[in-house]
């Protein structure tokens, strides 16, 4: 049993990895375009969310989540929105910044790949390129 789950686990390991690498050709972002509402993010935009999360002991914690969209950053000659992400548990804060890019048809995330690089070895570098745009959601 504990082999098939390690076969298991290497097998989406190993599909993650190939998904994440792509070849030399670049993809450009989608244009720039807010039509359509299926990601609210107007400038000065604000939500908040009350959280609970439960760990393995059963303990639960709650906290809260804060999500502003407020500028943007020039990435790539494409021009991205700031979002400002901070979770609060416990009375501890932590802030993440993101960039994402909202066109017609889909949103995609501007991501920072080069600490991912460390851990390819160096006899693979030649071989493997990280892409630095996610796109998160893409409709038809």
């Amino acid at each position: 049993m504990i082999k098939k789950i390690t076969l298991i686990c290497a097998v989406f390991s190993a599909a993650i990895l190939f998904n994440a690498c792509k070849s030399k050709s670049t993809t450009e972002p989608p244009t720039t375009s807010v039509s359509g509402d299926f990601f609210p993010n107007g400038d000065g935009t604000a939500y908040k969310y009350n959280t609970v999360t439960t760990d393995s002991n059963g303990t639960k914690t709650s906290g809260t989540r804060s999500t502003t969209y407020s500028g943007t950053t020039a990435i790539g000659g494409s021009t991205f929105q700031n979002e400002i992400d901070t979770v609060t548990v416990s009375g501890f804060s932590t802030v993440a910044h993101s960039f994402f890019l909202k066109s017609n048809s889909s949103v995609v995330y501007a991501l920072d790949t080069a600490g991912l690089y460390k851990f390819i070895p160096p006899a693979y570098m030649q071989y493997v390129e990280l892409d630095s745009l996610l796109r998160l959601i893409q409709t038809p």
